[in-house]
């Protein structure tokens, strides 16, 4: 990520969040298959959102790019944080 290019703030702490994530997400995987448990935690990444949505879009694409995870996961990320999203209930 290139901090130079034209977005907010706001946007560039999402895609960064996101790759932090999405790093952490893969580690998760290789990790767990060599049998050893994934011991640190991102918090200041948002982590259970992020770890949460790639697992969900990861289990039904399973051939999905890493790069088509990571533009997935971003916008649904900020449609969960929408203000003009409707919650039901």
């Amino acid at each position: 990520l290139n901090k130079e290019t034209n977005i907010s703030p706001d946007n560039f702490q999402i895609k960064y969040n996101a790759y932090e994530n999405l790093c952490s997400f893969y580690n998760r995987s290789v990790l767990k298959k060599a049998g050893v448990e994934h011991s640190y935690r991102m918090n200041d990444y948002d982590e259970s959102s992020f770890i949460s949505i790639y697992n969900r879009i990861f289990s039904d694409n399973k051939t999905i790019s890493a790069e088509d995870l990571f533009d997935k996961g971003i916008s649904e990320y900020k449609e969960k944080r929408s203000p003009n999203k409707r919650v039901s209930g």
